[in-house]
C-alpha cells in the first residue's frame, strides 16, 4: 500500500476550493464539505491484483487502474463530522487518466505510458510542445 499523510496548510482567500464532493455511495448527488483540510490516500496493489475499492468502475481487462483505490476524508459542512469515502470514477477518459496515474506510481516514464493503450498524456509546454492526448 502506498500512501502518506501530507502536511496540510490553511487555505488563503485567493485559493478557491469547491464546496461539494461526490462520494461513491451517493454519486452523482453532491455532499457539502469543508475543504480547508482534506486527507487523500492512494492504495495501489501489486500487478495482477484487483482492489476491492478500485476507483475505476468501468475499467477494461488489463487496465492497471483496477489496482488503484483512492480514499479521502473531509469534514462535513452539514454535520461537522469527519466523513471518509472511496473515490469512484466511471467515465472512459477518467479510466485512461487513472491508468496513467498507476504508471506514474509504478515509476514508469512518460515514454512507456505513451506506448500503452488507454492512457492520457498531459499537455507539454515549452520548446517540444505536445497537446494533451489519449492513447
Amino acid at each position: 500500500m502506498f500512501g502518506c499523510n501530507l502536511q496540510s496548510h490553511p487555505l488563503n482567500e485567493d485559493f478557491h476550493v469547491p464546496d461539494e464532493v461526490c462520494p461513491s455511495d451517493r454519486s452523482p448527488q453532491a455532499i457539502p464539505g469543508n475543504f480547508s483540510s482534506v486527507w487523500v490516500q492512494c492504495d495501489l496493489l501489486e500487478k495482477g491484483d484487483q482492489h476491492s475499492q478500485a476507483c475505476a468502475k468501468k475499467s477494461h481487462n488489463g487496465d492497471p487502474a483496477k489496482r488503484l483505490a483512492i480514499r479521502f476524508r473531509y469534514r462535513s459542512k452539514e454535520s461537522g463530522q469527519v466523513k471518509e469515502d472511496w473515490c469512484k470514477m466511471e467515465i472512459n477518459s477518467d479510466m485512461k487518466k487513472l491508468n496513467s496515474l498507476v504508471d506514474f506510481l509504478d515509476g514508469e516514464d512518460e515514454e512507456y505510458t505513451a506506448k500503452q493503450p488507454r492512457r492520457f498524456l498531459a499537455q507539454k509546454k515549452g520548446r517540444n510542445r505536445r497537446l494533451a492526448m489519449y492513447t
